[in-house]
């Protein structure tokens, strides 16, 4: 009996050096593979960062079109690098989900918004809807949640080279103040045979190596997305046929933080409204929007069939939703032949584009890009029929927040640049100025102790990783000193895991900006210390 004992007790034990062995490799590849993902950011962030910034100065056609290359290939190499290192946090057990109240919405037409310029090349159509049911603001984890869309919705548009692409969301139960989500994204493209949907979420795989050839990828996004569909409570499964498009499903459960929200308007509501479009799916969405705020519009396919409509309607068409290209007549024409027929010549028009390039002609009163917003699309109307029209914005300009470049003007502050790559430095002084900011710089953690002990700055982008005092040590020692001007610091690094970010956090930092860094991530980032600098400085005075 005992000898049995001590066979299982060395037993134990050998299976216990094991699971150590095994967790111990697995970590070590995780930090081996963080390390390789800081070092390829590194330079990255300049061909990034210079390239955005190279593609907005003169350039003639064939420059923009190799600048155009030399981006897309950057960011298809942060993709590629993004994509392992997730994969190996996941492996590793090191990704935790936040929780954080945001709008569901927004979520889904950002991760819609990546993929406009590249859906109207190819001349798809992308269009989205959220059932009257989902709520609008929910809590969970929208960076993971936004993840898993991109994904999907890039798959879609890689696989797909004519028709549409839809994403659709409903409500499919209610638990307390807990909902489960359904997310379809359907597609019209090759499709995938039953017999190799099992290899679709396999890690490294493609479900035929010739497709790999064809469109890329490391085969790593579709399993990434099963392992975070799975942690946020949810699965996921696909439905799809050769040639016959692909449909993706999957499920999340979040906490309702607001009920549904319906939009509403007395001035659109009862008007008589014609929708010109060639898409099915584009007309069907117009015509559930617009019959959600009152009104049963008149639709046309074609150019010809609008005009038809306009000449024997019996009443005067309030305003008409135009598609800027269509089989037999452009929307410029279109619209200009409308302004000839009786019941048409009052009306308001709206043009739906395709792309933020495009540019309607003067007729219009207000241009909206694809996808279609519902709730940009409710004002594009309202504008349209109380004729307001900023005399400073182009007819065919969207609905977009303010300019960029005001963010300086709004919010003055007096910022630090600390980096000791020269590159990263230049990257980041180029970008602050198309901010309108000018910063003072630092080559290292002892330097930006002594300036911001002798200058005082709002804000300082600290680099995390320095020769002399690294970004952490700097910051501790900032912190200490209680100066009486208290910045706001952004720990700016190579680094991606979120223990980089917890360390930074911990160190006394405010914020965590990833490179390689873009121009709208930097302005967030900026809008975001500002407000925080208001906020500090009112509790201060509150306390004093």
């Amino acid at each position: 009996m005992e000898k049995k004992t001590d066979e299982l007790n060395k037993a134990n034990a050998r299976f216990q050096k094991t699971i150590e062995a095994t967790e111990s490799a697995s970590k070590a590849k995780s930090d081996f593979l963080a390390a390789m993902s800081h070092e390829i950011r590194t330079p990255l962030n300049g061909v990034v960062g210079m390239t955005s910034l190279l593609r907005q100065t003169d350039l003639t056609n064939d420059q923009r079109e190799l600048v155009q290359v030399i981006e897309s290939s950057g960011e298809s190499v942060v993709g590629i690098v993004n994509d392992i290192l997730d994969y190996s946090k996941i492996e590793a057990g090191r990704i935790e989900l936040e929780t954080l109240k945001f709008s569901l919405r927004e979520c889904i037409e950002l991760a819609l918004d990546i993929f406009i310029e590249q859906v109207a090349k190819k001349k798809l159509e992308l269009a989205y809807y959220m059932e009257e049911d989902v709520p609008e603001h929910v809590s969970g984890d929208p960076a993971r949640l936004r993840q898993v869309l991109v994904n999907l919705i890039g798959n879609a548009v890689k696989f797909t080279s004519y028709g549409h692409i839809t994403v659709s969301v409903s409500a499919l139960q209610q638990e307390d103040e807990f909902v489960k989500l359904k997310f379809e994204i359907l597609d019209t493209g090759i499709g995938i045979a039953p017999e190799k949907q099992k290899l679709l979420f396999k890690t490294f795989s493609q479900v035929d190596v010739s497709n790999s050839r064809e469109f890329g990828g490391t085969g790593l996004g579709l399993a990434i997305s099963k392992k975070l569909v799975e942690l946020m409570g949810g699965e996921i499964v696909v439905k799809s046929n050769e040639q016959e498009g692909s449909k993706f499903s999957f499920t999340t459960i979040l906490q309702e933080e607001e009920p549904p929200y319906k939009l509403s308007s007395e001035l659109v509501g009862g008007k008589r409204i014609l929708i010109v479009e060639d898409s099915d799916i584009q007309r069907k969405l117009i015509r559930k929007y617009l019959n959600s705020w009152g009104v049963q519009p008149v639709e046309a396919s074609t150019s010809q069939q609008a005009i038809e409509m306009a000449m024997q309607s019996e009443s005067p068409i309030d305003l008409a939703i135009i598609d800027y290209h269509l089989p037999d007549m452009n929307g410029n024409a279109l619209a200009a032949e409308l302004k000839k027929i009786k019941q048409t010549r009052s009306a308001r028009f709206v043009s739906v584009t395709a792309s933020t390039i495009q540019t309607p002609c003067d007729i219009f009163s207000v241009a909206l890009s694809k996808p279609i917003k519902p709730r940009y699309m409710l004002e594009a109307l309202e504008r349209a029929l109380t004729e307001f029209q900023s005399a400073s914005r182009d007819p065919g300009e969207e609905i977009i927040p303010p300019d960029i470049q005001s963010v300086a003007a709004t919010n003055p502050l007096k910022i630090l640049l600390v980096d000791d790559n020269d590159t990263n430095r230049q990257v980041a002084r180029m970008l602050l100025r198309k901010l309108g900011y000018t910063p003072e710089e630092a080559i290292n953690g002892e330097q930006a102790i002594e300036m911001t002990r002798e200058n005082g700055y709002d804000v300082i982008l600290m680099d995390v990783q320095m020769p002399v005092i690294d970004g952490r040590q700097a910051t501790r020692a900032i912190r200490e000193e209680h100066l009486e001007k208290n910045p706001w610091i952004v720990a700016v690094t190579a680094g991606a895991l979120r223990d980089d970010m917890e360390q930074a956090l911990k160190a006394g930092m405010d914020d965590y900006l990833s490179k390689p860094i873009l121009l709208d991530t930097l302005k967030n980032a900026l809008l975001q210390a500002s407000e925080g600098l208001n906020k500090r400085c009112k509790e201060t005075s509150k306390a004093s």
